[in-house]
């Protein structure tokens, strides 16, 4: 039972990838052929009624389907699991999905006090995480991911790292639908209701803008207050505190 139900999973992916390649059939003539010759044996395995020749020619379409799954880093690029986000997979790999800061600044963390390097660093730390989750956000739409959580129907056909990316960035967008409230969730803090953007975009843009124009008013302060211990020498120095 448990190696029928897998050689059907297998038939299904067979399917999709037969249509995946029909797709970028029409100006690809290899992929064209791939498709149709992919799809016609699946057909007629399904449609054969004899058992022994059914489960042969199901078998023979099972192993055709595995090599090519064997080589989809070789598919075109937008067919393969993942395609949507590899550029941002080191992104989310350095991240913990959905809720952490990022792990390297752990190491600096006894920077942050009530110095003035350590409220610059608290805010620039604080800032950067919540870029990042725009970043994030923008790099993803609901198609995106939608099409990638198809692939979520093959789960023992899928590495263990295409698994965990997806469901990962799922979750991420589950608890980030209202894009209204993304600014909330990232940084904790409400703010004051703004005229609505044009778009999505403007408004992720804007946010970014907003983070950005914080870090530099905080860099400004900071380099007032150095350049102010310097020229009165007698005020304590906050730098022995780092």
């Amino acid at each position: 039972m448990a190696k029928s139900k897998h050689s059907t999973e297998i038939i299904l992916l067979g399917k999709k990838i037969a249509e995946e390649f029909a797709h970028h059939g029409r100006t690809r003539m290899t992929l064209a052929w791939l498709s149709q010759y992919l799809a016609e044996r699946i057909k007629n395995a399904e449609a054969e009624r004899d058992p022994k020749k059914k489960k042969v020619m199901t078998d023979e379409c099972v192993d055709l389907i595995l090599k090519l799954w064997k080589h989809r880093e070789q598919f075109p690029s937008d067919t393969q699991p993942l395609a949507n986000f590899k550029k941002i997979i080191p992104v989310l790999q350095a991240i913990d999905i959905p809720d952490a800061d990022i792990p390297s600044w752990e190491r600096y963390r006894g920077l942050e006090n009530a110095t003035p390097w350590g409220k610059f660093v608290h805010k620039y730390r604080h800032g950067c995480d919540s870029i990042l989750m725009f970043a994030i956000m923008g790099s993803i739409t609901e198609d995106k991911i939608k099409q990638e959580k198809d692939w979520l129907k093959f789960p023992h056909l899928l590495s263990a790292t295409e698994k965990e990316v997806i469901e990962g960035i799922d979750r991420l967008i589950s608890k980030r639908t209202d894009y209204s409230l993304i600014q909330i969730i990232v940084s904790g803090r409400e703010e004051a209701p703004k005229p609505e953007p044009k778009t999505k975009l403007d408004e992720l843009l804007n946010k970014v803008q907003e983070i950005l124009n914080d870090q530099q008013k905080a860099f400004d302060e900071l380099k007032k207050m150095m350049l102010k211990e310097t020229s009165n020498p007698d005020e304590e120095d906050y730098s022995e505190e780092l």
